[in-house]
């Protein structure tokens, strides 16, 4: 599968690594399997970082609401992340910033070019 995660457990904190081509079913079975893990955080929002950088998002605007609407919300049922993602290409930051629009019931997403960044924002939110 194109996305892989790691949970760390001292922070909390759900760190995803994107690569390849990522379509629709990839994210879908992601956030099943992510949601579904019994070491999830369970209180409070789901702190997340995305790096995307090594993965070319096969997504429109369509498949990007779609998939919040019939697969994320449904299992978030009500509880809020704090999403930082990281992207290389103009046209994933697009596509990011689609995600984030059509998701901002969810949660907070922020989109950056730097991991540095991306951690700076996520721990400015976090307090």
């Amino acid at each position: 599968m194109p996305i892989s995660y790691t949970i760390d457990l001292a922070d909390e904190v759900v760190y995803r690594t994107y690569t390849d081509v990522v379509a629709y079913d990839d994210f879908a079975e992601h956030w099943r399997e992510l949601l579904a893990d019994p070491d999830l955080p369970s209180e409070g929002p789901l702190l997340l970082v995305a790096d995307m950088r090594a993965a070319k998002i096969d997504l429109d605007g369509e498949s990007v609401l779609r998939l919040v609407k019939s697969v994320i919300q449904p299992l978030l049922n009500g509880r809020k992340w704090i999403s930082a993602v990281v992207v290389g290409f103009p046209r994933d930051f697009g596509t990011t910033r689609q995600f984030s629009g059509c998701s901002d019931t969810c949660g907070e997403t922020g989109v950056f070019y730097e991991v540095e960044d991306a951690m700076a924002w996520l721990a400015d939110r976090r307090s």
